[in-house]
């Protein structure tokens, strides 16, 4: 098989393509988000058209709709949130500072997507969509030392 080849079969990574249509479609949902939320309703393709994405690549990118978006803004938020914390000395702050850190680092990188952020976490209280609440407080206590 040659390099080329073995190159297309083995990655499973997204291609840079796909991470300028996922960003794409996360700043198109920003717009709407305030008004319309994150909910898995008939906004949903309306919103994700925005960037002229065709329905096969949006369906392959967000599985789950709505809640994958959710999902890679928050991981696009904690991807930040560790290169600000990443470029700050916190080895010689108590744990207590770090976390305080941490939390605010969090809170500024979402100043500017408040209204989505809120929607976000409004969408994630309901009971059947629990499961899907991402993870962050990992990423805030790994980077923290703890």
């Amino acid at each position: 098989m040659s390099d080329a080849q073995d190159k297309n079969v083995t990655s499973d990574a997204p291609s840079q393509g796909d991470d300028a249509l996922k960003e794409a479609v996360l700043k198109a949902a920003f717009k709407d988000a305030a008004f319309d939320g994150f909910t898995p309703t008939a906004s949903w393709p309306r919103r994700a058209r925005k960037p002229a994405a065709d329905q096969a690549a949006l369906a392959r990118l967000f599985p789950e709709g709505p809640l994958s978006l959710i999902e890679y803004f928050s991981t696009s938020i904690d991807e930040a949130m560790e290169k600000k914390l990443a470029a700050t000395d916190l080895s010689t702050r108590k744990i207590r500072e770090r976390i305080k850190i941490a939390v605010m680092t969090r809170l500024w990188l979402l100043e500017p997507h408040k209204e989505a952020a809120r929607r976000a976490a409004a969408t994630l209280t309901l009971p059947m969509l629990r499961a899907w609440a991402p993870n962050s407080y990992t990423a805030r206590w790994t980077r923290c030392g703890e």
